[in-house]
């Protein structure tokens, strides 16, 4: 099996996602693996599974793991610190930002850190810079619902994009306006914003794998089926599949019906995936918390999908 350092957990919404990720960390964790537990969810839950108040810093969970919930907040704040100079520079070009009052100038820049593209560009680059240090030897991913996560995947194409056009525009306002003098042109600000998003793609290629979380009901099949195809249309790396939620008990005649129809789409959800391995977790009434249900059910997601 291909070895890969980052892994996105990824689904639609309510298939638990959020359970296989903390429980896939905790095991690799034990078996020895400097782990990152991340959540770019905006309404994170691995506080609430982990029964530990986690936060939007990197906090040491347990032997071997780290956790964080990447909240707006900490991306706006990494923006600001990375990029907000350089678009300074960029409208200070364009505009007399001496002649703003301050409070006008700083609702400006927060106006354009605000912009959805740019955040999910920061916490793309952010979670590739964490990828990239020797801190980690893996990185579970526990991503926002499906929809959301593969806009956030498509952003760095849509930002090199529309960034490479406006390089040229800018390259011979440089040169008209002499802007070079003395100070970073416009367009070399934006060759060094194309060279970040370039580098995000190649590292998200090269290093990050999906494994996708679904669960055996016709709604979810249906979304499962669009998002391995729109993973497949971005040349994204699939590892396997989790079929969460899965019945097992007959006894009774609605049971029966229940797990009839389940097996159905069980089979449905293997031929997806060819040569692909696929985890299941059996249905438990009970609510998935604490660490001793987590790290078993991780163990077993490792061994049945081939991880390590």
């Amino acid at each position: 099996m291909e070895n890969r350092k980052v892994f996105l957990i990824c689904g639609k919404g309510g298939v638990g996602k959020t359970t296989c990720s903390v429980a896939l960390a905790i095991a690799l964790a034990k078996k020895g693996y400097k782990t990152l537990l991340l959540s770019t969810d905006f309404s994170p839950a691995i506080s609430n599974i982990l029964e530990i108040n986690v936060g939007n810093h990197i906090s040491k969970i347990m032997k071997n793991l780290w956790a964080m919930e990447i909240d707006r907040n900490t991306v706006k704040n990494r923006w600001e610190d990375k990029f907000g100079p350089d678009f300074y520079s960029i409208l200070s070009k364009l505009i007399n930002m001496n002649e703003l009052d301050k409070e006008s100038s700083h609702t400006m820049m927060d106006y354009i850190g605000s912009a959805p593209s740019l955040l999910e560009e920061t916490m793309l680059d952010y979670i590739v810079e964490l990828g990239m240090q020797n801190n980690y030897d893996k990185i579970i991913w526990d991503t926002a619902p499906a929809g959301e996560t593969l806009n956030l995947l498509n952003m760095p194409s849509l930002i090199r994009t529309h960034l490479k056009s406006g390089s040229k525009i800018y390259t011979s306002l440089d040169k008209i306006k002499n802007y070079m003098t003395g100070s970073t042109g416009i367009a070399q600000i934006m060759d060094k914003w194309i060279s970040i998003s370039d580098n995000i793609s190649k590292y998200l290629h090269a290093e990050a794998s999906f494994i996708i979380v679904s669960n055996p009901s016709s709604i979810v099949v249906s979304r499962t089926k669009e998002t391995i195809k729109t993973l497949i249309d971005y040349n994204m790396h699939i590892f396997g599949m989790v079929i969460n939620k899965v019945f097992i008990n007959e006894e009774t005649e609605t049971f029966k019906e229940l797990v009839i129809n389940q097996k159905k789409y069980i089979y449905e959800l293997n031929k997806i995936l060819k040569n692909k391995p696929v985890a299941t977790i059996n249905f438990n009434i009970r609510e998935v918390k604490g660490q001793k249900i987590l790290s078993n059910i991780g163990c077993s997601l490792l061994e049945q999908l081939k991880i390590i």
